[in-house]
């Protein structure tokens, strides 16, 4: 596995990690990925805690049989060639909403949705 593609995988695991790391607000510590360890004691980068918004999104596994990934592996891409990576914008885009389990619509990056009417939405960055 090539350097990028490691540094590529440990970013991917690591968002998903900080998705998933906590429970409500601060109730559970955040977890340092062991990629960045040497950095946080070099002081380059500042502990995991001080690294996430003061609101971070937080994935609930409550109720179902899915469970919180872990550090580490690696990611086989469907981008073979140089070429390929125009497709990144596909894989790779931000939602403002998602739909959860349910096909509700739920806020992604959004901090928080209002409709009103079922024709005027109002979006909270």
């Amino acid at each position: 596995m090539t350097q990028l593609h490691r540094h590529f995988a440990c970013a991917v695991l690591a968002a998903a990690g900080l998705a998933g790391a906590g429970g409500a607000g601060l109730a559970a510590p955040y977890i340092e990925p062991p990629w960045f360890g040497d950095r946080v004691a070099a002081g380059v980068l500042p502990p995991v805690a001080r690294r996430l918004p003061a609101a971070p999104s937080v994935v609930s596994f409550a109720g179902t049989a899915k469970k919180p990934g872990r550090y580490g592996g690696s990611l086989t891409m469907l981008m073979a060639r140089a070429k390929d990576t125009r497709m990144a914008v596909v894989y790779g885009y931000a939602r403002l909403v998602a739909y959860d389990s349910d096909y509700r619509l739920r806020p992604d990056i959004l901090e928080r949705f209002e409709v009103k009417d079922g024709r005027i939405f109002t979006f909270t960055l």
